[in-house]
């Protein structure tokens, strides 16, 4: 204890010294202003000496930097972050080291964060929401594709440009600022509003972490709200583990089906049951957009149609600049600790988190870095500390310096002379030609078949026991063709692939829970049912019925005296519209097992094997007849099928006493 308190003094008498003796120059960049301070350092808004870029500079704090443990980490994760080269990821520009103080810089960006709009106008419609996600989705690809997971991702992590971008920040920090999942004080690192499940346990980091974390952003934005709230950390935490989150046709019945199922695919607690990739997410959100537009599109023209020479303007996409605020620059802070409360020397400064700060008014464009490659600091106050004529460390390395070009985007900023621009030229009209292929191909492939050629689809997958892969082009089909002989036949069909799926979902919540005793009664009983049908298909369908005749029923729990809260009876209401979607399923699924052949064949067969055992037990001697029939008896009087067996069993028993 007194050890922890002699640390926490010295980390707090080093942030002291550090706000105390701001510095006027780290490496190339004269020091302007403070954007912010947290306990792991300090940022500053920064001028390149030479070029005279605007950059954020962050200053890493004495005690942290001292750490050789995160000394080593410092210089493996610069060198990964320097390889992302991507129009929506925030650039690492240049590190360095000035008077033995670790510092790096990163571009400034005009802008506010999506943290800031979805607090401004609570809910973003729909399409707003696939576009600002697939352009997360390009990103967390190009990341994903050299091995770097953001493991962070958040709305405050998200940049709304004046241009209707979307910049993604703090690449890498919570790794970097941490060792394994833990910060330097022990504390659980990253946001528990927007994490996935496997970053709160104890299992591995992959891709498809940023992907759950994707579908927590997405769900603010269309709820204006993450999925899991708590006073505590520990209640999120516990939540996200455990609880699903509220359906967002739930909450806004606007929200069109296809994009209520893409963002709950991506909040699968196992990874397993996620999208496999950013690269497939954006596809399908890109293929989503272009279905619900052409919709729209439909259904205006009817409408048009309709009105006659009523004037008549069909409802634009929303532009995602369209109502920024551009008062200041944004600057990446990677200590993620800045606090609200401390002061600022900036003027505009929104600061909704504590950890994102706008910068003052300067209009002007952001150039690309012309710093020096070899630049090094040459002030001689750099090179020696306070009171000290011993030398410290002092260096600054820019990111382009010692590395080979960052592939196309940065030849193409880089490249002089009349070839590199007829190289480029044919670059752009490639691109072009093979962006036109493809977008003809993309309509060929959304044409909707026909109902006979979607209809033999799912009777080829039914036989080949795949109808969970048809489940989007039956909803096709569905919508395409409601009134088509065939479409109970496709909704039974679509109701069993739901059920199926509903199983798998409350075994994996059985496998999290650590096992089917702990889950609510409702669930707990549904997949016992449900997981007789591998042995007799008629004790799972007597099972099934009595799970109806309990929970078919709606009750009101204020009718037989619980008093219950607003918020209890918001609970009771979600739940009991979970349990009328699961009796529709739950019926289907018993009708089918009362009329599968399969099962009475089986008995048939048990039958037999059971009379012929039966009637070998009769030939033998008295006492091994009755050990056979006895046990005949303790074997199966509790199933259907061989009911009419062991009752001839017991009356040979009797005829032996």
């Amino acid at each position: 204890m007194r050890a922890s308190r002699r640390r926490f003094r010295k980390n707090r008498e080093a942030i002291g010294r550090t706000s105390m003796a701001e510095p006027e120059q780290l490496g190339p960049y004269q020091i302007e202003s403070v954007i912010g301070r947290g306990g792991m350092g300090s940022v500053y808004r920064a001028k390149h000496a030479k070029s005279g870029e605007e950059v954020a500079v962050k200053l890493i704090a004495q005690h942290v930097a001292d750490d050789m443990r995160f000394r080593r980490r410092f210089d493996a994760e610069v060198e990964t972050l320097r390889r992302l080269r991507h129009p929506g990821i925030v650039r690492l520009i240049g590190y360095g080291e000035e008077a033995g103080q670790l510092f790096y810089s990163m571009e400034l960006v005009r802008g506010e964060t999506l943290q800031k709009r979805i607090r401004d106008v609570k809910r973003l419609g729909w399409l707003p929401t696939l576009d600002i996600a697939s352009q997360v989705c390009s990103a967390l690809k190009h990341a994903h594709d050299i091995g770097v997971i953001h493991r962070d991702l958040k709305p405050a992590n998200l940049i709304l440009t004046d241009a209707g971008e979307v910049k993604l920040v703090d690449f890498g920090i919570a790794k970097l600022f941490g060792f394994g999942e833990q910060t330097l004080h022990g504390s659980v690192l990253g946001t528990a509003d927007y994490m996935a499940p496997e970053q709160a346990g104890s299992h591995s980091i992959t891709p498809r972490t940023d992907l759950y974390a994707l579908g927590s952003v997405m769900y603010a934005m269309l709820a204006g709200r993450a999925p899991f709230a708590g006073k505590k950390v520990t209640q999120v935490v516990e939540a996200l583990q455990r609880d699903r989150p509220v359906p967002l046709d739930l909450i806004n019945p606007d929200i069109p089906a296809e994009v209520v199922e893409i963002v709950h695919q991506l909040l699968e607690k196992d990874p397993a049951d996620r999208p496999p990739t950013a690269l497939a997410v954006m596809n399908r959100l890109k293929a989503t957009r272009a279905g619900l537009q052409r919709g729209r599109t439909l259904n205006e023209q009817a409408s048009r149609t309709q009105l006659g020479d009523e004037d008549f303007t069909p409802e634009l996409p929303p532009n995602l600049a369209g109502d920024l605020d551009t008062r200041g620059h944004h600057h990446t802070d990677a200590s993620r600790e800045v606090s609200p409360d401390l002061p600022t020397n900036e003027t505009g400064g929104d600061h909704p988190t504590g950890r994102r700060v706008l910068a003052g008014d300067h209009p002007s464009n952001l150039a690309d870095p012309l710093t020096d490659p070899a630049m090094t600091s040459t002030n001689d106050s750099a090179t020696q500390s306070k009171g000290n004529n011993e030398p410290v460390k002092t260096h600054f390395q820019t990111i382009d310096s010692n590395s080979p070009p960052g592939g196309y985007l940065s030849d193409l900023h880089r490249a002089e002379g009349s070839e590199s621009n007829w190289v480029q030229w044919v670059s752009i009209v490639g691109m072009v030609l093979i962006l036109l292929g493809g977008l003809g191909l993309f309509a060929y492939s959304i044409r909707t078949p026909s109902a006979s050629t979607l209809f033999e689809s799912f009777q080829a997958a039914e036989v080949n026991g795949d109808l969970g892969s048809e489940s989007s082009r039956m909803t096709q089909f569905l919508k395409a063709y409601p009134d088509d002989e065939r479409a109970d036949q496709v909704r039974q069909w679509q109701r069993s692939v739901e059920l199926e799926s509903t199983y798998r979902q409350l075994k994996n919540r059985a496998r999290t829970a650590g096992g089917s005793s702990k889950m609510p009664p409702a669930e707990q009983s549904l997949l016992q049912a449900l997981s007789l049908r591998e042995t007799s298909t008629a004790d799972a369908a007597r099972q099934l019925q009595a799970w109806l005749d309990v929970y078919s029923i709606e009750v009101d729990p204020e009718s037989v005296g619980y008093v219950m809260s607003p918020g209890d009876k918001l609970k009771h209401r979600l739940r009991q519209r979970e349990l009328e979607q699961l009796e529709l399923l739950v019926r289907d699924e018993l009708n089918r097992l009362k009329e599968d052949p399969s099962d009475h064949v089986a008995n048939s067969q048990r039958e037999l094997a059971l009379r012929s055992r039966l009637a070998t037990a009769l030939k033998l001697p008295r006492d091994q007849k009755t050990r056979v029939l006895d046990g005949i008896i303790t074997l199966y009087e509790d199933q259907d099928w061989a009911a009419e067996i062991v009752r001839d069993t017991k009356h040979e028993l009797e005829t032996l006493e």
